[in-house]
């Protein structure tokens, strides 16, 4: 078994290392609670609306289409996890998904049926990574039609005669998620601006079935030096008078068991081990940082691939093919939070 996913791993490493990158992400919850989005659904179904009409920007014809929320769930999971991974991990991927729709655009965005785009043809819906049908299809060949299904019935099963979302204490949840991790999660602070309680650091199991091999970058000191000075525009009367071995500093008790850095000191300013992954383009917090005096190279190696704060996909994976179900896997991944049905049946294929 360990084989296969070392094999698959190595094949789609690049898929879904995050669901909108490192950044800000959208941490301010809207305050409407599970009764005001309720409501709101319910008005809007009444008056006979349907969300057919949602304005996102299509890449292949650099052009605004409108499609209906099914197929842009359909096309963020198609973007976000790998079509073979089991279909309760495809599950809680799109409720992951709606969660965090709903709390990046807020519900006027679902259900308005005239979104306008800017000049240059963007969505106004924000923080969100869809493949289009015609991009399906490019992307799995000749198993479009299996892969197209299986995420249908996937998309069928959480939104289609309710939406599902995940709230916590009657307010829309923060469902980030990435690839994979090392044996742990982080909590959300580490990554984010603010500690969460359904946020927190939960053992993940992918690691036992994944290789786990350390993924190395070699910079040049000079492409280091530039990359800094764009993040550290003060520090650059100071950086040649800096040793560049001494350019960053970890400390002991600012490292996890697992390899996380939570602070680093760089040129003399402390930020969080996220921030470095974000400037130098790593693919994990999980880091460590060796000179090369004689290449005059930096060499970041990493485990895992992602923030590392809430739902891991690989440990989704393992969990669905050990027999969980997607809401066993949303809740052990956003412990406390409820599973709810808003009850919406204008959303249609």
């Amino acid at each position: 078994m360990k084989s296969k996913f070392v094999s698959f791993y190595k094949k789609i490493s690049v898929w879904g290392s995050m669901f909108f990158l490192t950044g800000l992400f959208p941490m301010i919850s809207m305050s409407q609670n599970i009764s005001v989005f309720k409501e709101k659904m319910k008005e809007t179904s009444q008056k006979g609306y349907k969300c057919e009409n949602i304005s996102i920007f299509d890449s292949d014809t650099k052009s605004k289409k409108c499609i209906s929320f099914f197929e842009l769930i359909c096309g963020a999971i198609a973007a976000e996890m790998p079509a073979l991974f089991p279909s309760e991990a495809l599950k809680a991927q799109g409720v992951a998904i709606i969660t965090y729709f709903l709390r990046a655009n807020g519900l006027n965005s679902l259900i308005s049926l005239n979104n306008v785009s800017d000049s240059n043809g963007r969505s106004f819906i924000r923080h969100f990574c869809y493949k289009s049908k015609n991009q399906r299809k490019k992307m799995w060949g000749r198993n479009f039609n299996k892969y197209e299904k299986k995420i249908q019935n996937a998309v069928e099963a959480i939104c289609s005669k309710t939406c599902q979302a995940l709230f916590y204490k009657d307010k829309i949840a923060f469902t980030p998620f990435f690839s994979w991790c090392y044996k742990k999660t982080v909590p959300c602070s580490w990554g984010f601006l603010e500690d969460l309680p359904y946020l927190v650091s939960v053992d993940s199991p992918e690691y036992k079935y994944l290789d786990c091999e350390k993924y190395t970058i070699k910079m040049s000191k000079n492409e280091v030096k530039k990359i800094l000075l764009s993040s550290f525009p003060s520090k650059r009367k100071l950086i040649d008078k800096i040793d560049c071995k001494k350019w960053f500093k970890i400390k002991k008790e600012h490292v996890t068991d697992y390899g996380y850095v939570k602070k680093i000191d760089v040129l003399g300013t402390v930020i969080k081990g996220s921030k470095l992954e974000s400037i130098l383009k790593l693919r994990s917090a999980n880091f460590n940082i060796k000179y090369d005096e004689k290449d005059e190279k930096f060499e970041f190696t990493t485990l895992g691939n992602g923030h590392g704060v809430g739902m891991s996909q690989h440990g989704a994976r393992v969990l669905a093919k050990k027999g969980k179900d997607y809401k066993y896997i949303l809740n052990y991944y956003y412990p406390g939070t409820e599973l709810v049905d808003l009850n919406e049946s204008s959303l249609k294929k």
